[in-house]
């Protein structure tokens, strides 16, 4: 079977772990794999596939999230592609409302930027910053700045609970938004 979906080749890298696990030892405080380059390969190839995984995890959440939201607060994922110089990031931004999630990837790192309306300026701001992590035996885990490890579908959940949450807290600060939403939803 070729895998096709996130879970797919989650499964199959859990399978590539759990075969290192196997075929390792543990002596003088640490592991030692029968076979590192096992492990480099595997943790090589989902640093690869990384960005396809996170937005295919994405789209599926913001469906899932979109089918159970009121119409006024539903989020959209778009890809986001580097310029041709490849001197810009891949990626995904998140949307909602007048608020976006940007995640960039770049080999070896990922940083989330919120873009939002404060008050009346328009800012983004640096929101989390990841780094990859690979354990002995191959899984790859990305970590942030305060230490915490993620797995993708984690990372996205997060991201997801970011951005909602930066919505309701602007909600809360400038209440004419509301009530002008609140207007625009009788009149239609």
């Amino acid at each position: 079977m070729i895998p096709t979906t996130p879970a797919d080749r989650s499964r199959n890298d859990s399978d590539g772990w759990f075969q290192n696990l196997a075929g390792a030892t543990f002596s003088q405080g640490r592991w030692h794999t029968s076979d590192p380059s096992s492990v480099q390969l595997m943790a090589a190839k989902q640093l690869e596939e990384t960005m396809a995984n996170i937005e295919s995890l994405a789209v599926v959440g913001a469906e899932a999230f979109n089918w159970n939201a009121p119409a006024e607060r539903c989020i959209r994922v778009l890809h986001l592609t580097p310029p041709q110089d490849k001197s810009g990031a891949a990626g995904i931004v998140i949307l909602q409302l007048g608020t976006q999630l940007r995640l960039e990837y770049r080999p070896y790192r990922m940083e989330a930027i919120l873009v939002a309306h404060f008050g009346f300026e328009r800012e983004s701001r640096p929101l989390r910053s990841f780094q990859p992590q690979v354990d002995p035996h191959g899984a790859l885990a990305w970590v942030d700045q305060g230490g915490q490890s993620y797995s993708l579908d984690q990372l996205v959940r997060t991201l997801f609970a970011d951005l909602v949450r930066t919505n309701f807290e602007i909600q809360a600060q400038n209440p004419s938004v509301n009530q002008g939403n609140e207007q625009l939803r009788s009149k239609s």
